[in-house]
C-alpha cells in the first residue's frame, strides 16, 4: 500500500474514531437526561439525539470501522499481535455499545420511559472505559504498527 494512502487512511480512521466516540459519549449522557425531563423537553431531546446519532455517531463509526478494515487489508500479520486482539475486543464492545444505544434511543423516541437515569450513566461509563482501553491498545500497538 502506498505510504501516502496509508497516512490518509490513518487520518480518516482517527477522525472516524473521534466522531464516533464523541457522539456516543454525548448521546449516552443525553439519554440519561432524557428520562428525567418533562414531556416538552423530552421531544427536544429526541430531536437532538436523532441528529447526534445519525449525523455524527453512526457516520463516525462507519468511517472508523471501514478505514480500520482497509488498514488491515494486506497486513493480516497484525492479527497475530496480542495488542491487536486487545484492541479489537474493545472495538467489538464499542460496536455493541453503539447498537445498545441505538435501541435505547428508539425506545425513548417512541415515548417509552421506564428506565432510570442510572442505566444510561452505566452505559456511558462502559463506553468511556472501552474507549480508554482501545487507546491503551493503540499505545501497545504503536511501536509495531509503524
Amino acid at each position: 500500500m502506498d505510504n501516502s494512502l496509508l497516512q490518509w487512511l490513518r487520518v480518516v480512521h482517527f477522525l472516524g474514531l473521534v466522531l464516533w466516540m464523541g457522539g456516543l459519549l454525548s448521546l449516552s449522557r443525553i439519554l440519561g437526561y432524557h428520562v428525567t425531563e418533562i414531556e416538552v423537553v423530552r421531544n427536544r431531546y429526541a430531536f437532538i439525539e436523532r441528529k447526534l446519532l445519525f449525523g455524527v455517531t453512526l457516520p463516525g463509526a462507519l468511517l472508523s470501522l471501514v478505514s480500520g478494515l482497509w488498514l488491515l487489508t494486506g497486513r493480516m500479520f497484525y492479527l497475530k499481535n496480542a495488542g491487536m486482539h486487545f484492541k479489537l475486543l474493545f472495538v467489538a464492545i464499542l460496536v455493541v455499545g453503539t447498537i445498545v444505544t441505538l435501541f435505547e434511543w428508539k425506545k425513548l423516541a417512541r415515548g417509552v420511559i421506564g428506565d432510570s437515569a442510572l442505566k444510561y450513566k452505566i452505559l456511558h461509563g462502559v463506553i468511556a472505559l472501552a474507549l480508554i482501553l482501545v487507546l491503551v491498545g493503540i499505545e501497545i500497538l504503536a511501536p509495531t504498527m509503524v
